[in-house]
């Protein structure tokens, strides 16, 4: 219907759970969190080449080297948002605190540019990922040829 919906999120804490995985064990988190899904691709941070690759081995549905622009991806989102075709389901709880968080960096707008403050940020990063990526095709497979 041209909209966007959040229903679902995949968060892993690793200061909370006190440890790290490993990108076998999120591969396989990944896995399991799109099992019975309609999925037609997965768009990871292009720098996480390590995690691309287990993916890969592991057959994870369609990889996607995702666009990570960050102030256009910014703008797609807040089109999206303000445009009422984007979505958030009360269930992602990580991604709507993650978004009300979101700040301006103050020092750089003193300066006349545009900068975010990078913390505690994955869940909108994610969300920016998939939607800049998807709305402007600038995608490339990494799925083998």
């Amino acid at each position: 219907d041209g909209k966007y919906y959040a229903v679902k999120e995949y968060v892993w804490d690793s200061v909370k759970r006190g440890r790290q995985k490993t990108d076998a064990e999120y591969s396989k988190d990944m896995a399991e969190f799109v099992k019975g899904m309609s999925v037609k691709g997965i768009y990871v941070d292009p720098s996480a080449s390590s995690l691309i690759l287990q993916m890969r081995r592991d057959k994870v549905l369609n990889v996607l080297k995702a666009s990570n622009d960050v102030i256009p991806g910014i703008q797609t989102v807040s089109t999206l948002f303000q445009s009422e075709k984007l979505f958030i389901s009360d269930k992602c709880t990580n991604l709507r605190r993650s978004l009300s968080n979101y700040m301006w960096d103050p020092k750089a707008a003193e300066r006349g540019v545009d900068q975010v403050i990078k913390e505690n940020d994955h869940e909108s990063d994610a969300l920016r990922y998939v939607l800049h990526s998807t709305r402007t095709k600038k995608i490339t497979s990494m799925r083998r040829q």
